[in-house]
């Protein structure tokens, strides 16, 4: 973690005076993601604005970046998997304050008014990880045998259609 960020962070400190935080984060500080990466060399680069809607509400806008290393599940081969995602949170203080979140922003419950930046971190690139990372398929080994092995799908209904041509 670089020395200037700051390990707890008060999103409605940060949103008063309208605060972006902008670093990078090693993936060695992220204990939550180390079991979906091969290698935890790597960074996560991210810009976080915070501010608040016209509810009062704090919201924490910006974008995260990180090239990791996972496993392709199509061929179970080393992957690099390049990540740019958009963040857009809302930050509550309790489960009651769900209902009037827009529907547009994640929320994140702020323990205490505080959020541990490199968990709030860690979870945004959770939510931007792929449920299955693959490669391209042009460039995937298992491709060829994916194209092999593919179930060739019959219309259930063409049984019906050899009854309709046959009555007339």
């Amino acid at each position: 973690m670089s020395p200037d960020l700051p390990l707890m962070i008060e999103p409605a400190k940060l949103a008063d005076s309208g605060e972006r935080l902008t670093g990078q984060l090693q993936l060695s500080d992220l204990d939550s993601i180390s079991d979906l990466i091969l290698n935890r060399d790597g960074i996560v680069k991210f810009s976080l604005l915070f501010s608040k809607d016209e509810k009062g509400m704090v919201i924490i806008t910006g974008d995260l970046s990180a090239n990791l290393t996972v496993i392709c599940q199509r061929c179970l081969n080393e992957m690099q998997l390049e990540m740019h995602s958009p963040v857009n949170i809302g930050v509550i203080d309790d489960q009651q304050q769900l209902t009037i979140l827009a529907d547009a922003l994640e929320p994140v419950i702020a323990e205490e008014h505080k959020i541990a930046l490199p968990r709030l971190i860690a979870e945004e690139l959770l939510l931007a990880m792929p449920l299955a990372p693959v490669h391209e398929r042009s460039a995937c080994p298992a491709a060829e045998l994916v194209g092999e092995h593919a179930v060739k799908k019959q219309n259930p209904f063409s049984v019906l259609k050899s009854l309709k041509t046959g009555k007339q």
